[in-house]
């Protein structure tokens, strides 16, 4: 089932006056749209908004609420969650550590070095000390949660049927025999570490870098069914999501820097030796250098991309305890690793389906009242889960919003 309080603005301020002390008319905050959850972020807060409602703890504040419970600095406790009928509907986080996204961060970095035309390792903005941190926070991340949710040993057949399922309806009969070869080897094999709960969206659009480290958030809000959001996988698929979503950036930088290119050259005409301008690019000296220009783009690319991945993946696995959920061949890891990478890729490329409202593609600034909201109702509990305020606050902010509120048993 799919609720949408953010589709229109009086939904969005309806449901966060609902579960706020004080307000201050007028002040302005970011809305984030994503396919299944909308997150209104204020100076010091974030609300995120859940467009569909389960009849259980949703994974946000279940696995941040259980981490931060253990003392894991890299998740926002949630510190109000708003319940009606066992499902959450919205959750309210203090940030204490303001810090700049993960997929900003990358996308400044391959800008920069593209520019300049200087090699990643020598760049001022090179992540690959950023990306081992995050690797190294990823991997405790996986360990509290196998420890806190117990860890089981990953089989072939389960791992392969995530896997299909993952891609299942998607693709022709070419593609589909592809993944059908991947899933049968990971089927067969014996070496596959193990399985626990994970992030399970974990692309760099949810992680976030500040002074205390590397922040992680947005647990559980990708696609999926509720019981596939709560299953124990292999550790290695949200790893696989952040070289993927390096790899889409790195694409995308590159695109640009070529486009750039052809737009500038298309400008400015080059003058040749004889002092002529080359307009239609016919002296063969201007055509070799703009084919050099382009190589060198296409170099500076796969270099800032294998240098974050292998940062990445060399912090990932310096946690100690990590490896008793990876298989004990590195071979063994690096070819789960690689089947993972092939799942997301053709998912991404070949198009994600799901319901919930898209939004629009960017941020969207919306000047509601939400600004004041000073204090959370009472403490978070962990134990409970997070069942705070009384939920008829939930049902006067639909009311108040104009849309009808299902009753978990409505299709």
């Amino acid at each position: 089932m799919v609720f949408d309080p953010l589709s229109v603005a009086s939904g969005c301020a309806a449901v966060a006056e609902s579960v706020a002390r004080r307000t201050v008319s007028g002040a302005a905050v970011t809305v984030r749209y994503a396919p299944w959850t909308t997150t209104v972020v204020g100076r010091g807060w974030e609300l995120s908004i859940h467009h569909r409602m389960e009849g259980a703890p949703h994974p946000d504040v279940e696995l941040s609420a259980l981490l931060a419970a253990r003392g894991c600095d890299a998740v926002l406790a949630p510190t109000e969650v708003m319940r009606r009928r066992g499902a959450d509907l919205a959750v309210f986080h203090r940030v204490r550590r303001p810090g700049i996204a993960g997929d900003a961060l990358a996308r400044s970095s391959l800008t920069a070095v593209l520019r300049d035309r200087v090699a990643p390792d020598r760049h001022r903005l090179d992540l690959a000390s950023a990306m081992g941190d995050l690797g190294r926070t990823v991997a405790a991340v996986h360990v509290d949660l196998a420890e806190t949710m117990h860890a089981t040993v990953a089989s072939g057949a389960v791992l392969s049927t995530w896997m299909r399922e993952r891609v299942a309806g998607r693709f022709d009969t070419v593609a589909s025999d592809s993944v059908g070869s991947v899933t049968g080897r990971v089927q067969d094999a014996d070496d596959l570490g193990g399985c626990c709960r994970i992030h399970g969206n974990l692309d760099l659009a949810h992680v976030s870098l500040g002074r205390g480290g590397w922040v992680l958030r947005g647990f559980g809000t990708g696609e999926g069914t509720p019981a596939s959001r709560v299953e124990r996988t292999s550790p290695l698929v949200d790893l696989a999501t952040l070289t993927t979503h390096l790899r889409r950036i790195r694409d995308t930088g590159v695109a640009d820097a070529l486009a750039e290119i052809e737009r500038s050259d298309d400008a400015t005409p080059e003058v040749s030796g004889d002092g002529d301008t080359d307009v239609a690019g016919s002296d063969p000296r201007m055509r070799m250098r703009r084919a050099e220009r382009r190589r060198e783009i296409q170099r500076l690319g796969d270099a800032w991309e294998r240098r974050c991945v292998d940062a990445l993946i060399v912090g990932y696995t310096s946690e100690p305890d990590v490896h008793t959920l990876l298989p004990w061949e590195p071979t063994s890891r690096d070819a789960l690793l690689t089947a993972f990478e092939l799942v997301e890729q053709m998912r991404r490329v070949l198009g994600a389906t799901g319901a919930g409202s898209q939004g629009p593609d960017r941020d969207t600034e919306l000047r509601l009242p939400l600004d004041g909201w000073i204090e959370p109702w009472g403490t978070f509990d962990p134990g409970e889960l997070g069942i705070g305020p009384e939920p008829i606050a939930a049902d006067r902010a639909v009311a108040a919003a104009g849309v009808p509120m299902p009753s978990p048993s409505s299709p």
